[in-house]
Formats: structure tokens, sequence, C-alpha cells
């Protein structure tokens, strides 16, 4: 809730949508991250692309950043059938 509420913050500062505010500062992460969106609608992808254009704010990177620690982010990162896929496709 707490990472939620920030990001809220952040896009209302911004005037963009919570996922715009997310895509963005993992933009903003570095040249090393990639994030790749699942986009299904055009929509969608038009408001991935203008997240693009945010710049964010040292104090909002930092913010976003305290918000959810490294450390408190638990779970597989794919369902039970995914896992089965990830472990077959090395194999």
């Amino acid at each position: 809730m707490r990472l939620l509420a920030t990001i809220e913050n952040v896009a209302n500062a911004h005037g963009r949508t919570k996922a715009q505010i997310a895509f963005a500062w993992a933009l903003h992460k570095g040249r090393d991250v990639v994030p790749i969106p699942g986009t299904r609608r055009i929509s969608r992808l038009e408001e991935n692309i203008q997240a693009s254009d945010i710049k964010l704010s040292s104090a909002e990177m930092d913010a976003l950043d305290v918000a959810i620690p490294p450390d408190q982010i638990v779970g597989d990162r794919y369902g039970q059938a995914g896992a089965w896929a990830s472990k077959n496709a090395r194999n």
C-alpha cells in the first residue's frame, strides 16, 4: 500500500497515470534496465510511450525506491506453469 500511495502521489504531481510513473521509474534506473511492458491495446502502447517523456526528480526517485525496498519483494516470478516452462526451456 505504501508503494501504491507513493506512485499515486508522484502520478498526481505529474498529471500522469500510476502505470506511466512505474514505467518512467524503471526507465530512470539506468541504461542497463530495459522494461518490457506487456501491451494488448494501442491506447496502452501510447500511454507507455508517453512515459518516456516523464522527468522524475531525484527526490521522486528516492521516494519510489524507499517505498518498497528490494528485500521486501518476495514470491515466485512465474506461476507454476511458467516456472515449469522456464525450467524446461533450459534443458
